[in-house]
């Protein structure tokens, strides 16, 4: 979930980038890949909040068996270059997808 921390609105619009990483912090697997299309912009008022959903499907990551842990998430908001990590430990199945970012929306 993306947070306006600012004291002005911001506007967000796209597909964050996402990648898994191991123990290490190198990636395991591809990027996750774009689902559907790319919806209209929202407007984030201080303290409002953004989120897009990640997907994955059975399987193993290229050359990972499915039970390689994944200690995080690397993830860059739509149009940044300037990447968050998310500290986090899951299964690692392949097979990634994450859709457009949506106003006030929670993960599912």
């Amino acid at each position: 979930m993306f947070v306006n921390t600012g004291a002005t609105a911001c506007t967000m619009r796209g597909f964050p980038g996402v990648s898994i990483l191991d123990q290490a912090g190198d990636q395991l697997g591809q990027p996750a890949s774009r689902e559907g299309t790319e919806g209209a912009s929202v407007t984030l008022a201080p303290n409002g909040t953004a989120s897009a959903i990640l997907h994955t499907t059975n399987g193993g990551t290229t050359g990972q068996a499915c039970t390689t842990p994944a200690t995080s998430m690397r993830i860059y908001p739509p149009d940044n270059t300037a990447a968050m990590v998310i500290i986090n430990t899951f299964p690692v199945c392949g097979g990634f997808s994450v859709g457009t970012v949506v106003a006030g929306a929670t993960g599912r």
